[in-house]
């Protein structure tokens, strides 16, 4: 068992270097380019439509349409163009980057398919799960100003489970697709989120109820709503995660029993985000 919980928390570090190294690659991007008005400001970029008299210019996520009267000069990006086969000009024309940190309120814990062999000493149904913490970081391509695709990585604090007193926690990896309003000049918009992905699934031998055990990860899926005010961001996401846990142990008389289930884990989460 201690082989299992220095794996856990060496996959929770790991986890959390993964955040700290996605900020550090935000903050080293760049815009591709520098567009220098006549009144003295300088707005940064990329520019994804043109015509004779505007241009669009596109930064994390929001569009500003620039009359070309008011220009003094455009500075191109020295940087090589990316190129990635298989991807449109339209997939690559934006990306935005959000920083999550949420609080899990109204969470319940499931156990489903439960089947003990040997013995029946361990109690299983569902549970109401207090509040936990949890920090996401996510990578949206626009393929429109209304819709982006992108991905996403969250790190959910262990919380205990009150029948059984055990910890558990899910990281989940996922895909998103991002829908949203038609962005004001100050950056204000609308948007609904559906995210679909593979949870990894930790927990520690009081929740499996098992002295020797394992955990099998499963599904994950979350559908929310939220809205953006300048570089800042509400949402409100409600979320499923699901695993599987199996398992042997001894109970009083020393008699051998097996245990599995499946487990999921659901949860209305509220954060507060920014965008960069």
């Amino acid at each position: 068992m201690k082989t299992q919980t220095r794996y856990r928390k060496a996959f929770m570090k790991k986890t959390l270097l993964f955040l700290l190294s996605f900020l550090l690659l935000v903050a080293a991007s760049v815009h591709a380019e520098s567009v220098y008005l006549k009144d003295g400001k300088v707005v940064r970029g990329r520019i994804t439509e043109e015509d004779d008299k505007t241009i669009l210019l596109e930064t994390n996520g929001t569009w500003r349409k620039i009359d070309k009267s008011t220009i003094d000069f455009i500075r191109k990006d020295e940087r090589p163009p990316v190129t990635l086969s298989g991807l449109t000009e339209a997939y690559l024309r934006s990306c935005q980057h959000v920083l999550k940190l949420a609080a899990d309120v109204a969470g319940r814990n499931y156990y489903s398919n439960v089947s003990v062999a040997g013995t029946n000493t361990i109690h299983r149904g569902s549970s109401a799960i207090g509040t936990g913490i949890s920090l996401s970081a996510e990578e949206i391509h626009y393929v429109s100003p209304w819709i982006g695709l992108g991905v996403g990585i969250t790190y959910q604090s262990p919380r205990r489970e009150p029948v059984s007193g055990g910890e558990f926690s899910f990281v989940p990896i996922y895909g998103l697709l991002r829908v949203q309003s038609t962005p004001t000049k100050d950056n204000r918009y609308s948007y609904a989120i559906a995210q679909f992905g593979y949870n990894y699934f930790i927990a520690d031998a009081k929740y499996a109820g098992a002295g020797f055990y394992k955990m099998t990860n499963g599904a994950y899926a979350g559908l929310g709503a939220g809205y953006v005010f300048g570089r800042l961001q509400v949402e409100a996401l409600y979320t499923v995660d699901q695993g599987t846990l199996s398992g042997y142990d001894y109970d009083s008389t020393n008699t051998r029993y097996t245990i599995s289930a499946d487990a999921s884990y659901r949860k209305l989460s509220l954060s507060m985000g920014i965008l960069f």
